[in-house]
């Protein structure tokens, strides 16, 4: 009983210490303690990181590797979705001109740069991601460099996220992605 009140102060990130708390409470049943170490480990697991320290955890990593491939695939779906659909969208925002193609072919072209650049690294956008936690992931999108209009001072929408933008695209998608991510939980019997 001892541990039920046991004050659990351990930081959001996947460490050793966070690998123990995820460990301690899952031989000594504390589901609350439980969720909040497997949320962290799902946040900042970068897939390389697959290993429980000899800790007794039977199959949870796997199961948290698991749904951290699913939410960085929902991402990266989208990502390509874009790529596709941008040619021949018919999306028109606020900055510009009604019908105009100019945020298409900006955000297609910053799109595709970035898509390039990220298949020539180490560190590419495939299964299993390696290299890539779920937050990492969505500080390289919100990352992708913004259109002119939201880089330049001279410019009305100076510093804006514009709706149009890759970014401005993504954004439910990568709500979604946090939502299910901060709200997903593992029973200690392994179910979610």
């Amino acid at each position: 009983m001892w541990y039920k009140n046991m004050s659990t102060e351990f930081d959001d990130e996947y460490s050793h210490q966070t690998l123990l708390w995820l460990s301690v409470s899952w031989v000594l049943p504390n589901q609350e303690v439980f969720d909040r170490a497997a949320q962290g480990i799902l946040k900042h697991m970068d897939g390389q990181q697959l290993n429980a320290d000899n800790l007794p955890l039977h199959g949870v990593l796997p199961k948290i590797e698991e749904k951290r491939l699913e939410l960085l695939n929902q991402i990266v779906r989208k990502l390509y979705y874009l790529h596709d659909t941008l040619p021949d969208s018919d999306y028109s925002c606020d900055w510009h001109k009604f019908g105009s193609p100019t945020c298409d072919s900006i955000a297609l072209s910053i799109l595709v740069r970035e898509l390039d650049r990220l298949g020539s690294s180490d560190r590419r956008l495939v299964a299993p991601f390696n290299g890539y936690s779920i937050m990492s992931m969505i500080q390289l999108v919100n990352d992708i460099p913004e259109s002119i209009a939201a880089t330049t001072e001279e410019y009305d929408h100076y510093h804006d996220v514009s709706v149009c933008s890759v970014r401005g695209r993504m954004r439910h998608v990568l709500g979604d992605v946090k939502t299910k991510m901060n709200s997903w939980t593992l029973d200690l019997d392994y179910n979610v």
